[in-house]
């Protein structure tokens, strides 16, 4: 049997890293489209008390509490309905330096909320992942990766009480905290030539808004073990950087310069949304693509599937073999 929908109006949801860039977007989001209560978790108290006075919200509670910290996590998340964890560190550089921080809070942390929701019997958790989990080689995807397993495992212990885990991946959110335009124009305010990796580096296109939208439609759909995987186009950063300079051209009208500083450490040239591996669980629906969950799990559920498409052998979803947008796209969007 599939899994009782939540009530969008309704409810309590819990956001892990909720001052980073997706959470106050997806607070926002939830604001203007559901009744739902909304609890704010993360270490930041600078970035808290940012957002108190950006959302005067009374539908809003502020918890600071750090992943790390599972004592505190449990009556983070006591009598929540919803948990979207996002909380992470991400910047790929740093990753290939402190791995251990890293496994800290991607990997522990993720298994600390894991074992809070277990107890709390919170009815539904989504991970917030990224395609830097899909064939992983720097020590943020491979945290990432791990994060997963221990997500969607987590459902066999949580069928008894109903708790039901599920995934959604994403590529690199437009203009978020730390992406590419955000160091651009870091850059042209400080007035230095902007830089980029390797021009032909390709991205899929994650619009912050259209992300929120797709997070919270796969918490209403999920039904336990399934990661979700939004259809993107992509851009390739040779016309991204040659639109941009062309946006922010001089006062004579000539372009900003650049300069090219080679592949930044851990970065992969394109971007993977779903695995070779994975293919032969995927299914194509109307609005995603949705890799079912494994045998086990789908038994712990009497798991129905979601309807869709079988993916056929060979494909490949990636930045590079994805729908490419046109300089004219970026344009209009810079």
């Amino acid at each position: 049997m599939t899994a009782n929908k939540p009530d969008s109006t309704d409810g309590c949801v819990v956001i892990t890293g909720g001052t980073g860039s997706f959470g106050q977007s997806f607070t926002r989001y939830l604001l203007s489209n559901t009744d739902a209560k909304i609890r704010i978790v993360s270490r930041d108290e600078a970035k808290q008390e940012q957002m108190q006075r950006e959302f005067p919200d009374s539908r809003l509670t502020f918890i600071l509490c750090d992943v790390r910290d599972f004592r505190k996590l449990i009556s983070a998340i006591d009598g929540a309905t919803i948990i979207v964890h996002a909380a992470a560190l991400k910047r790929v550089s740093t990753g290939e330096r402190q791995a251990d921080e890293f496994t800290k809070t991607n990997v522990d942390g993720t298994a600390n909320v894991v074992d809070a929701v277990l107890l709390a019997g919170t009815p539904r958790t989504m991970f917030i992942s990224s395609d830097k989990a899909v064939q992983p080689f720097n020590a943020y995807g491979k945290s990432k990766a791990l994060a997963e397993s221990l997500v969607i495992q987590a459902n066999a212990r949580g069928a008894r009480r109903k708790v039901r885990f599920a995934v959604v991946r994403g590529g690199n959110v437009w203009g978020s905290r730390g992406s590419v335009i955000e160091v651009w124009l870091e850059q042209i305010s400080a007035k230095k030539p902007i830089t980029i990796s390797d021009p032909t580096v390709t991205r899929f296109h994650l619009p912050m808004e259209a992300w929120c939208a797709f997070v919270w439609r796969s918490i209403i759909e999920m039904r336990g073990g399934e990661i979700f995987i939004p259809k993107l186009r992509a851009w390739k950063l040779s016309d991204l950087v040659s639109a941009f300079i062309r946006a922010h051209a001089n006062e004579a009208g000539e372009p900003y310069p650049y300069s090219v500083i080679g592949a930044l450490d851990g970065d992969k040239l394109h971007e993977m949304l779903i695995a070779p591996s994975e293919i032969f669980r995927t299914v194509e629906a109307d609005w995603c693509y949705l890799i079912e969950p494994p045998g086990a799990i789908c038994d712990v559920w009497e798991y129905v599937p979601h309807e869709g498409q079988p993916l056929w052998d060979g494909f490949e979803y990636t930045s590079e073999r994805a729908s490419r947008m046109m300089p004219s796209d970026l344009r209009e969007l810079l």
